[in-house]
């Protein structure tokens, strides 16, 4: 089911919660099969409580979205949103002509419906090791970006980057990684942005600008200060 959903970019539940709504669903069928043949056709409460609640689940055995699609498909930016969006609403309205015509369905074919019995399924395990190739030349890099929106210092981020190679039996020597080395490669690609601002700036600046700029000191959460420029420059054709 899965697979299909997927398909239509609809917002699904965690695999968890869909194996749990099978699993209720099940549960009532056989809550609805032990209830005696000339029982379900009588005006008893408590029968017709039970088969009702199966019929009610019954027509959600395929419903797998997540309870905020519409929330998450409308606040998406994904240019087939609109599409996912239809898809959900006619899924909707089927399922409100199923209730309908399952509300006249007879219990005697209710009953002589095929009956299945689910298969175990198995839970997939997690190998205990694996094995993965770290670049032994340039692993700052790869790990500069995150850093650096994760607001690590450069010690910090050498810290990580050295745990993760000795934790598994690697040696530092093997890698070409020091505080300095962190340094430089997470330096290149600031200087990188640094450089493609400008020539945009130089190229599509005005005549006449007036730089604006303030420095705060900020108090982070983990109680750290850090000091904080904020720029602004705006610009006039005319002097």
């Amino acid at each position: 089911m899965r697979v299909v959903w997927e398909k239509a970019g609809v917002p699904l539940k965690p695999d968890r919660m869909c194996v749990e709504q099978l699993l209720c669903l099940f549960k009532h069928w056989e809550i609805v099969k032990k209830l005696e043949k000339k029982n379900r056709t009588m005006e008893n409460g408590t029968s017709k409580s039970k088969i009702h609640k199966f019929e009610e689940e019954l027509n959600q055995l395929c419903d797998i979205s997540a309870k905020d699609a519409y929330e998450k498909l409308s606040q998406s930016r994904h240019p087939n949103r609109k599409e996912d969006y239809s898809f959900l609403e006619i899924r909707e309205e089927a399922d409100d002509e199923n209730r309908e015509q399952l509300s006249e369905v007879s219990e005697d074919e209710l009953e002589d419906s095929v009956m299945f019995t689910p298969s175990n399924q198995k839970r997939r395990r997690t190998a205990e090791t694996v094995s993965l190739e770290i670049p032994s030349q340039r692993l700052s890099v790869v790990v500069a970006s995150a850093a650096d929106r994760s607001g690590l210092s450069i010690r910090q981020q050498f810290l990580i980057q050295s745990t993760i190679v000795t934790s598994n039996g690697g040696s530092l020597d093997e890698m070409s990684m020091s505080v300095s080395c962190v340094f430089r490669q997470r330096r290149a690609p600031r200087e990188k942005t640094v450089a493609a601002l400008k020539e945009k700036w130089l190229s599509t600046k005005p005549k006449f600008c007036v730089p604006h700029w303030d420095s705060k000191l900020i108090t982070l959460i983990s109680g750290r200060k850090e000091e904080r420029v904020a720029v602004l420059v705006s610009g006039s054709v005319e002097g």
